[in-house]
């Protein structure tokens, strides 16, 4: 009998003890382990390119009416199917007043020099009835971004201009890619290269509008 009343004494004492260590634990800050995985992280979804100030919708086009600085700047893109954003541009001379339009539908543009099954990001047209020439000075930074534009993958672009109903390529660079960077609107991608040293509006020379159409893959070897 005696036996017995120690034994429960000491496992009395035993289970007091635990549950004072897991308490003290607890006190402190330190929580006992959990088995399982942990919960997984909340991606935060992309946003959409804002629409351009006065922006303007008609079918599948998008248009807004804008002017060149001539000191250089950037051009909004009319948001169109989730893809928008700016366009860097050199300094201009003189400064003039044009009407950018952009769509994600083929309507009977010219094919790139190398060609390809993929379809158009984006294709972006500038326009203007006063012939203005861009210089060489380019400034970095916005660019053609939306959810369709993926970070870390290449993308080419080509110019053409349309000169009394025929597509025709500049003569300077006609053709660049670019990684596309990440954004908060998804990938994004300078296109500015491609207004060095061009001149766009009405002429024999010149033409309008000029265009600029984006495509995923690698077609060209010089950089945006």
């Amino acid at each position: 009998m005696k036996t017995s009343v120690l034994v429960r004494t000491l496992l009395a004492s035993a289970i007091v003890g635990i549950g004072s260590a897991s308490c003290a634990g607890q006190s402190n800050g330190t929580l006992p382990a959990q088995s399982g995985t942990s919960a997984p992280l909340l991606s935060v979804p992309l946003s959409s390119p804002r629409a351009c100030k006065r922006q303007t919708k008609s079918g599948s086009n998008a248009s807004a009416s804008e002017t060149l600085s001539a000191g250089g700047g950037s051009l909004c893109i009319p948001a169109i199917d989730g893809v928008g954003g700016a366009l860097e541009y050199p300094d201009t001379k003189p400064s003039v007043k044009v009407t950018v339009t952009a769509t994600t539908t083929d309507d009977h543009f010219p094919y790139p020099p190398y060609q390809t099954n993929a379809k158009a990001t984006i294709y972006i047209e500038i326009a203007t009835t006063t012939n203005t020439t861009f210089g060489t000075k380019l400034r970095s930074g916005a660019g053609v971004t939306g959810k369709g534009i993926k970070p870390h993958s290449t993308y080419t672009a080509f110019s053409a201009y349309n000169d009394f109903g025929f597509w025709k390529q500049p003569t300077g660079e006609h053709a660049c890619l670019a990684v596309a960077k990440s954004g908060k609107d998804g990938g994004v991608i300078d296109l500015g290269t491609l207004l060095k040293g061009e001149t766009i509006g009405q002429g024999m020379y010149s033409g309008t509008p000029f265009l600029i159409e984006v495509f995923p893959g690698k077609f060209s070897s010089t950089a945006c």
